[in-house]
Parts: C-alpha cells; sequence; structure tokens
C-alpha cells in the first residue's frame, strides 16, 4: 500500500475556503493595487507642481531683475550723467522724467 501524508497547512480551495473566497481575496487585491498607484500617482503630481512652482518663482526673478535694469535705463539714460544736477537718485527712483524736467530735450 501507499502511505499517505497528511498535510495541515493547505492553501487551496479544499483546505477550508469556499469556492468565492478567491473572488474576495483578487478584488481586494485590485482594490489594494489601485490604491497604492494612486498615491503614486499623487506624489508625482505633487512633485511636478512643486518644480513648476520653483520654476515659476525663478522665472519671475529673473523677469523682475530684467524689469528693473531696463526701468534704469529708461529713468537714467547714459547721457543723463553728464548733464549738471542730475545725480540719478530721483530719476532712479521714478520720482523725476528726464525729458520734462529743465527743458532738455534729447535731440537738441
Amino acid at each position: 500500500r501507499l502511505a499517505v501524508v497528511i498535510c495541515e497547512h493547505l492553501l487551496c480551495s479544499s483546505a477550508g475556503a469556499g469556492s468565492g473566497e478567491f473572488h474576495v481575496y483578487r478584488h481586494l487585491r485590485r482594490r489594494e493595487y489601485q490604491r497604492q498607484d494612486f498615491m503614486d500617482a499623487m506624489a508625482e503630481k505633487q512633485r511636478l507642481d512643486e518644480e513648476f512652482q520653483k520654476k515659476l518663482e525663478r522665472n519671475k526673478m529673473i523677469a523682475e531683475e530684467q524689469t528693473a535694469k531696463r526701468r534704469r535705463k529708461r529713468l537714467c539714460p547714459p547721457y543723463m550723467s553728464e548733464i549738471a544736477g542730475y545725480h540719478g537718485s530721483a530719476l532712479s527712483e521714478g520720482l523725476a522724467s528726464p525729458s520734462f524736467e529743465k527743458g532738455f530735450t534729447p535731440y537738441s
């Protein structure tokens, strides 16, 4: 005769689980994978949003520097330093306009 080996911890449908348990397990596993994928996608989206905000701030600073530089050039052109009475402080603050003060015209 053949010897019968008895195993106590079987993992199959005859080990005390009904036929519907596999489908329940499969559904739970699928929901867990979806949850993990969603969390990964949200983390990636948050990382991309942070990078975008940093890029916006960096571009805003660069644009502000360029605007300030152009403002300085516009309010105090190089020929203004040669004219008596113009020290550039009022011009750089935007308090004075070189074209209307003291009758100055750049084309004369």
